[in-house]
């Protein structure tokens, strides 16, 4: 679990774990803001498969103390099924077949680690890693 602090004051939770039995695990992404939140359920893996609900707040001033909420107001998001690990593989090849750039650069990659290596470099002195 990591806690990760905004420039801009906002706070991000990260909470995952990959040694679950494939059959406990419950698959599911779960987004949070402060307009709403998107639900990514059976999403995750190598199956074209899930389903995807946005549930928007129009009106992020008012607070519902009883917390009622109605099974029919998400807003269904219909992407287009993949392998997320087939299309990664596809964009790389397409990417040299075509003399370009792949989407995800180097940099991009290069920055995920040394997130990464923040994380445990935290977790192994219990301070605050700024990067």
């Amino acid at each position: 679990m990591v806690s990760i602090f905004f420039e801009n004051g906002a706070l991000g939770t990260v909470d995952t774990c990959f040694c679950i039995p494939d059959n406990s695990s419950k698959n599911i992404l779960e987004l949070y803001g402060s307009g709403g939140s998107i639900i990514a359920n059976g999403t995750i893996g190598q199956g074209a498969a899930g389903e995807m609900i946005a549930y928007l707040d129009s009106d992020s001033s008012a607070y519902n103390a009883g917390q009622e909420r109605n099974a029919g107001d998400g807003l269904i998001i219909n992407p287009v099924p993949k392998n997320t690990y087939l299309a990664e593989i596809e964009e790389f090849g397409n990417a040299i077949l075509e003399n370009r750039q792949p989407s995800n650069s180097f940099s991009l990659g290069l920055r995920s680690q040394q997130v990464l290596e923040a994380c445990y470099r935290s977790a192994k002195t219990g301070k605050v890693e700024m990067i």
